[in-house]
């Protein structure tokens, strides 16, 4: 580290005042003239004219100035090599996001655990919702990144990945904007008399599997149709201009500017987490126990 009386000498060279490098500093002009006197004397040498508009580097003033400017360029190049091995040595966790999994639960849980997650550096990496499917939530989980935040409930993912739950959100319903029900604030099992709710497969997801069976007893006049595949952005493009109500997560409400999200007066709730693969790396085994520690 470079002498703070070298670097106010810098700043003093470069204002060619005394007062202009007090106020750069955030100093008095006194402290300024006292540490370059003191300057002066260490070295027994005069490195400043002085004069009624300012001060001027003698001689010596010049040799001082080159050789410390070469020396702070020097010292600011191994602090940035050594902040750069520094960042080298942390563990990276590669995060897959995508529109309808953009792990938002994860970046407050990183900023709840700043501390104890100071030994990781995370690396995003854009991924398509279409490459969800029945059989796997990616096929470059695992590869080209480590881990997906989302809903983690589909029956035939735990064959092939691991998961943790990191809490639940509200399901919600999608309704046309031109639907009858659009300028309802809540929606109530009475309004969905004989309205067609559309879910995703069910018999893939143990949670829609449950809610599934408890409208079909509690509510059979209310419709249940469920997709083929689990939900895509295109799943609101598709029904925007159908009579349906697209049964949605929480975190899906902004998808669709198509279509008004509502609330239902209903408690069901899906899990969300993380998951990852069945072989990760060391790295990603301590960030998943660390993010999923109470």
């Amino acid at each position: 580290m470079i002498n703070d009386k070298y670097l106010t000498f810098i700043v003093v060279a470069n204002e060619g005042s005394f007062s202009r490098a007090a106020e750069m500093l955030y100093m008095s002009a006194v402290a300024v003239r006292k540490q370059m006197n003191v300057l002066e004397k260490e070295l027994d040498l005069q490195l400043f004219k002085r004069t009624s508009q300012g001060v001027k580097l003698t001689d010596a003033g010049e040799i001082l100035l080159e050789g410390i400017q070469t020396v702070k360029g020097a010292s600011e190049q191994v602090f940035e090599r050594l902040s750069n091995y520094r960042n080298s040595l942390k563990k990276i966790i590669r995060i897959g996001m995508s529109l309808m999994r953009p792990g938002t639960p994860l970046i407050e849980i990183w900023q709840q655990k700043n501390q104890q997650l100071s030994d990781f550096n995370l690396q995003i990496t854009a991924f398509d919702d279409a490459e969800v499917n029945l059989s796997s939530p990616s096929a470059r989980l695992g590869k080209d990144f480590d881990i997906i935040v989302g809903p983690n409930d589909g029956i035939r993912w735990q064959e092939s990945i691991q998961t943790k739950v990191l809490g639940f959100e509200n399901f919600l319903l999608a309704v046309p904007k031109n639907h009858r029900l659009a300028e309802k604030r809540v929606l109530s099992f009475d309004d969905l008399k004989n309205e067609t709710v559309l879910l995703p497969p069910r018999n893939e997801s143990p949670n829609i599997e449950l809610i599934s069976r408890d409208l079909e007893e509690n509510h059979p006049e209310i419709n249940l149709v469920a997709t083929a595949n689990f939900f895509t952005p295109n799943i609101y493009n598709d029904y925007a201009n159908q009579d349906y109500l697209v049964f949605i997560r929480e975190t899906w409400r902004y998808l669709s500017p198509s279509m008004i999200v509502i609330p239902v007066e209903w408690d069901y709730k899906g899990p969300y987490g993380v998951m990852y693969s069945r072989e990760p790396r060391q790295a990603v085994v301590e960030f998943v126990a660390l993010i999923t520690q109470e």
